[in-house]
């Protein structure tokens, strides 16, 4: 808010040209000039004097950030690094990835508000770091800063922690910034939407999860010995993942969180079975056991090896 406070403010020509100064945006004449100036004076006195209540020695005038700022994450998610009502100046580091395999460079696209979804909060700035060392997803480490100085100016660097590559933006309060009334709104929509934002974003970081999951698998599929696995076995393991991935391009923008962990489930028990039976070697998986009617074999979306083994009764439960 650009607030005008002193009795010069009152006229128009000064009003006009500071106006102008912050590009056109609307100054804030709710307060009396004269009043301010006397009643902030007046608790300043107090402060220095030692005279007055309590309440007046104690106090203490801070800005804050009205929003949380954050940038936008795969599925359009919003990951906060400054929380709204943190004390300024601040700084504030984390540390990101790629989302694809030999990425080299990242769109960094930074918002502010309180929605789990960047689509329903306010768009700030958006800036690229480019020459990312090529490495499959997940590999590369992005060091994203936020520093917010006493002014209240943004700046936000991202650095490749390998190749030192960095960038930055700047972002001021006139540009783009919200006026007092669209922060009340948005946070009114904020405490009015929370409980759908929290399912839509467990059921964004599921499907995430589950892309990260295929993608790993699908690399260390590619990295097992040809002599130690069986044809069928990788024909399976590729036909489930290709599913897979066609059910993500098309009929995934209906599922929810259980659906995709079912999906990571099928998938994890594939692979489990694969990894076991090179692990275990041929003989132990040369024994019969019948398969009980209802029940399905991991090739159908179950959880039996073809010779009748649950998988769930090999897996070792997390300590």
């Amino acid at each position: 808010e650009i607030v005008m406070v002193g009795g010069s403010t009152r006229i128009p020509k000064v009003q006009q040209l500071i106006q102008a100064f912050f590009d056109g945006k609307e100054l804030c004449k709710s307060i009396n000039p004269d009043e301010a100036v006397a009643y902030g004076a007046a608790v300043q006195a107090a402060i220095v004097s030692g005279q007055g209540s309590a309440e007046v020695q104690n106090m203490l005038l801070l800005d804050v950030a009205p929003l949380s700022l954050g940038i936008e994450m795969a599925g359009g998610m919003m990951q906060t690094l400054i929380e709204r009502n943190t004390t300024l100046p601040t700084n504030k580091s984390q540390d990101f990835t790629t989302y694809e395999d030999h990425q080299t460079f990242v769109d960094i696209k930074v918002y502010e508000g309180e929605r789990g979804m960047v689509k329903d909060n306010n768009y700030l700035g958006k800036f690229t770091l480019k020459d990312i060392p090529k490495a499959l997803r997940g590999i590369p480490k992005i060091k994203v800063t936020f520093n917010i100085d006493s002014n209240g100016i943004l700046e936000v660097t991202a650095e490749d922690q390998q190749s030192k590559q960095k960038s930055e933006i700047q972002i001021t309060n006139e540009k783009g910034r919200l006026s007092q009334v669209d922060i009340e709104r948005m946070l009114a929509e904020a405490e009015q939407y929370k409980g759908e934002d929290a399912i839509g974003r467990g059921d964004m970081i599921a499907k995430e999860e589950l892309k990260t999951f295929a993608s790993r698998t699908r690399k260390a599929l590619k990295d097992i010995d040809a002599s130690k696995i069986r044809e069928r076995d990788r024909e399976l393991l590729e036909r489930k993942l290709t599913e897979l991935g066609e059910w993500l391009e098309k009929g995934a923008f209906k599922a929810g969180k259980e659906e995709f962990e079912a999906k990571q489930k099928e998938l994890e028990a594939a692979m489990a079975a694969i990894m076991m039976r090179i692990n275990q070697g041929p003989d132990f998986w040369e024994q019969q056991i019948a398969v009980h009617e209802g029940e399905k074999t991991i090739a159908q979306g179950g959880f039996l090896l073809e010779c009748g083994i649950d998988i769930r009764d090999l897996i070792e439960e997390p300590q």
